[in-house]
């Protein structure tokens, strides 16, 4: 065939295609996806740049949801000022403990 897909396999990527990458298999889907399960008392997780960006919103959502999180973070200063506005605008269960590290580096990384 030359590297080109079969009429077979052309149609059944279209019709899975249908069911998976179109609006209404978006809609779908949609109701069967969740991405965290609203208790994580249970679960230790460490989040890299947690001071912030995108690892400050999962490490305070993820507090949210009771999780233990491990905050890593390069800098002192910035990553105890995460950690106190964390604490400070939310009320919740979970905990969080900030570790000082870069992840660059393999030394500091198994100290």
């Amino acid at each position: 065939m030359g590297g080109r897909m079969s009429y077979m396999a052309t149609a059944q990527w279209w019709v899975e295609g249908q069911s998976l990458y179109t609006k209404a298999g978006f809609l779908k889907n949609s109701s069967k996806f969740s991405p965290l399960p609203d208790n994580l008392s249970h679960i230790n997780v460490a989040v890299s740049g947690a001071n912030s960006g995108l690892g400050y919103a999962v490490s305070k959502q993820l507090y949210l949801s009771g999780a233990h999180v491990h905050m890593l973070c390069r800098n002192r200063e910035r990553g105890e000022r995460a950690m106190q506005t964390i604490q400070t605008e939310t009320n919740c269960s979970g905990s969080l403990e900030l570790h000082i590290v870069d992840i660059s580096d393999s030394t500091d990384v198994k100290r």
